[in-house]
């Protein structure tokens, strides 16, 4: 964000661009960061929900209530892949 202030020619920058001043390259990177935010918050959401649609985004109450490292370890041992998918809840 202080590129625009950097970037000016009185505290030694190579200069803002023709008849542009602090403020407006400032506004310029202020739209940038948020249609930044916006643009990786809107992604965000939809890679969830697909997430959500094809394996769940919680295990099973019963995975949960075990602890799911001891369920994880138990899954290797004694339950099936199976039984592991059916645990979990979408």
């Amino acid at each position: 964000m202080l590129a625009a202030i950097f970037v000016d020619a009185a505290v030694g920058g190579a200069g803002l661009a023709e008849g542009r001043s602090i403020a407006d390259q400032l506004a310029i990177q202020i739209t940038g960061l948020v249609a930044v935010l916006l643009w990786s918050v809107w992604l965000s959401i939809a890679i969830a929900k697909a997430v959500q649609m094809f394996a769940g985004l919680r295990v099973g109450h019963d995975v949960e209530e075990q602890g799911i490292f001891a369920f994880t370890a138990n899954a290797a041992t004694t339950c099936n892949q199976e039984d592991f998918e059916t645990s979990m809840v979408n």
